[in-house]
């Protein structure tokens, strides 16, 4: 297979069909959905009450159009969104040179394809970019350019097969190479404790190949190009969601997608110092929210 100038969208999906429905209408809308190959990679139930969830799930992408082709992939057993993931995008990549992965609750604008395959051509010879994101962290201000944060991005998300080979997935080894080369601060520089959550991957505390992905960006000084209003939303919060129960402020509106189909390029990839200090602050806020929350309006205090 020629894949130079293919873009495929590979969609990780289990058992919520009304949010993946709403996933696909919003690819639907995008101009190029026509030309675009889409691949779901489908994990197995956990148990045989969810498995209707799940055969419900790939009957309805079965029958699926608008695409220029769908293709199913589906594990007999469930392998967790961890080992789904890594395995899913690793096969991937032996047909296609760049691909776009979601998750089946990253709800995308109209633009949405144009953006991230106009982004990966622009930058897939340059060393400093290790992936695309089309989402934004909400902020008052910035919305008229894109800005690159150190490390990289789970919620939508573009990558190249020579920056995926390069990944190293062993968290032993991330944190080894952390330490060695005293990068902890650099890891954490947002306010992000992915140290913490690295040592909990390796006690078996958590299943996260997110945390990995951001430590392996760090280790190799890769950057993660963000857009300045999001062509991406996470609507995924709810009961039924893996690891987001309740909306937060990490949340856009869907109302808050980019529209604009102008194309705005930073030609020198440089970490914004303007979003590392809002994040630093935004973060600082938060963890102050946890603590007073716990502390004067939780129910188990």
């Amino acid at each position: 297979m020629n894949s130079a100038n293919q873009v495929p969208v590979v969609i990780f999906v289990y058992k919520r069909l009304s949010t993946l429905k709403k996933v696909i209408e919003s690819l639907l809308e995008n101009k190029e959905a026509s030309t675009t190959d889409l691949i779901f990679i489908s994990d197995g139930p956990k148990n045989s009450t969810e498995a209707p969830l799940v055969d419900e799930i790939r009957g309805y992408i079965l029958d699926i159009e608008g695409f220029q082709s769908v293709k199913l992939e589906s594990n007999e057993i469930n392998l967790g969104l961890a080992n789904s993931f890594l395995g899913g995008v690793t096969r991937v990549f032996l047909n296609y040179e760049k691909a776009i992965f979601l998750e089946d609750d990253n709800y995308v604008s109209k633009n949405f394809l144009f953006y991230m395959k106009s982004a990966l051509l622009k930058y897939e010879n340059d060393s400093k970019v290790g992936c695309i994101s089309g989402f934004s962290y909400p902020t008052p201000f910035l919305k008229r350019k894109p800005y690159f944060l150190r490390g990289a991005e789970t919620w939508s998300f573009a990558t190249w097969r020579k920056v995926w080979n390069s990944f190293e997935m062993d968290p032993v080894k991330l944190k080894s190479q952390i330490d060695r080369t005293n990068k902890k601060r650099v890891l954490n520089m947002y306010g992000f404790d992915f140290y913490k959550m690295l040592e909990m991957q390796i006690a078996g505390e958590i299943d996260s190949w997110g945390v990995r992905w951001w430590t392996n960006a760090v280790c190799q000084d890769l950057l993660c190009l963000h857009p300045a209003k999001p062509h991406c939303v996470n609507i995924g919060w709810g009961p039924d969601g893996t690891h987001l129960d309740r909306k937060t402020v990490m949340h856009s509106d869907i109302l808050e997608l980019e529209t604009n189909r102008n194309l705005i390029w930073l030609n020198k990839p440089r970490p914004s110092q303007i979003m590392h200090v809002y994040l630093r602050i935004f973060n600082s806020i938060q963890k102050l929210k946890s603590i007073l929350y716990i502390k004067f309006i939780s129910p188990n205090r």
